[in-house]
């Protein structure tokens, strides 16, 4: 392992705000949005373009913000990122806003609202993560430390994903405005406290003088991560997608049932995977290939159950069996490359992983979808060999002990 950056530079939490703060934001909206659509006349389509749009622009611009990071420093990268993300979705606010009051056309209001939820929060959101990541490579002094970090990491994503629906239901009970509002107030303080609190360690270039590393998809060390976190994630958005169409479909559930059995199952999965990752990934922080080799057999057993599954209560212990296995694979697969990598090519990891992550989260539904309109069990069958291939790659001689 590369002999860390800036070893005297304690690793604080706040770093983890921002994936906290941009994440929630995320979700909270995500929760609102159908109903906000229908108000500000927004068709199911364009709703989708919206979203797809800004998970391509967070696609497209991860390499160039993992450059950046050792180019710029994480801190100011971090920052920006943050105040960008605020910016993105309080322009987002405004315009849905103004929809509801009936002062701009539909169509105003879904380019102003791609140009605002989908581009501007997109490319800002994404360097989120990135400088994160790179942060915390930076300051971590041995494996330990950075796979405990690392489960912090996804801990936070957990979070965001719990606290982020619920947040959005409970505003949305004084009316669909205060939703809007909060996120990029939430964001604008979360970016404030980072200002005041982040240390700084010195960028890598200034550093060394050695420009970003501009690492292949195809190189030995990283390879293999990229091709197993794409499975993690892409079979991830399967289980997003299709929980709750399995359970109308399996159970013969009404519309209204299956939102509230469909929360409980994504619940349940939510918080057995933060408590995994807050209490055992971070305690026990073992070698990134033993919580692979440790969390894909679990997911793959949740991903068989799911393709048999016709009970409420076994698709809710399948569910959660599969959050359990992603609590130990996801640390391990993000902190594995970057125990191979030298600094100047820390920012690179950062940007290829998120990069390779978005296109799962793209391809992954769309596969989903597809495949369950020929057969309600093949999507979860085929995430079942996914897994499998990727277990087999786990234990290649090519994943690092």
């Amino acid at each position: 392992m590369p002999e860390p950056q800036h070893p005297a530079i304690q690793l604080t939490p706040y770093v983890y705000g921002g994936i906290i703060g941009v994440y929630t934001g995320r979700e909270l909206l995500a929760s609102i949005m159908a109903p906000l659509s229908r108000e500000i006349g927004l068709s199911t389509f364009q709703v989708g373009l919206i979203l797809s749009t800004s998970a391509l622009a967070i696609i497209l611009v991860s390499p160039f913000w993992g450059r950046q990071v050792t180019r710029w420093g994480h801190r100011p990268v971090l920052i920006a990122s943050i105040f960008g993300a605020s910016f993105g979705l309080l322009g987002f606010a405004v315009v849905a806003h103004l929809g509801l009051l009936g002062v701009l056309p539909a169509a105003v209001t879904f380019a102003l609202a791609l140009l605002f939820r989908a581009v501007l929060y997109g490319v800002a959101s994404g360097a989120t993560p990135i400088a994160t990541q790179s942060y915390v490579v930076a300051v971590t002094v041995d494996r330990r430390a950075r796979v405990r970090a690392f489960a912090m990491i996804g801990a936070s994503f957990g979070i965001a994903g719990v606290v982020g629906p619920s947040l959005g239901g409970l505003l949305a009970l004084g009316g669909l405005l205060v939703p809007l509002y909060v996120p990029p107030v939430l964001l604008a303080a979360i970016g404030c406290l980072l200002w005041f609190k982040l240390r700084v360690p010195t960028p890598v270039l200034a550093e060394t003088g050695i420009a970003p590393g501009r690492l292949s998809p195809l190189d030995r060390r990283l390879r293999p991560f990229l091709l197993i976190g794409f499975v993690l994630f892409s079979t991830l958005s399967i289980q997003g997608v299709l929980l709750g169409f399995v359970l109308q479909d399996r159970l013969g559930l009404s519309a209204e049932v299956t939102v509230h059995r469909s929360g409980v199952a994504f619940l349940a999965s939510g918080l057995v995977s933060l408590t995994a990752q807050v209490f055992f990934v971070r305690r026990l922080a073992w070698p990134p290939a033993w919580l692979l080799r440790c969390g894909l057999p679990l997911s793959l057993a949740g991903f068989v159950v799911l393709v048999f599954a016709g009970n409420f209560f076994v698709i809710v212990l399948a569910a959660a069996l599969v959050g359990l296995g992603y609590a130990f694979s996801i640390p391990g697969c993000s902190a594995g490359p970057t125990l191979l990598m030298k600094d100047h090519e820390q920012g690179s990891v950062a940007g290829l992983t998120s990069a390779f992550n978005g296109v799962a989260a793209i391809v992954g539904p769309t596969a989903a979808t597809a495949l369950y309109e020929v057969s309600a069990p093949a999507p979860y069958a085929a995430g079942a060999v996914l897994l499998a291939a990727a277990l087999v790659v786990a234990w290649s001689n090519r994943v690092a002990t």
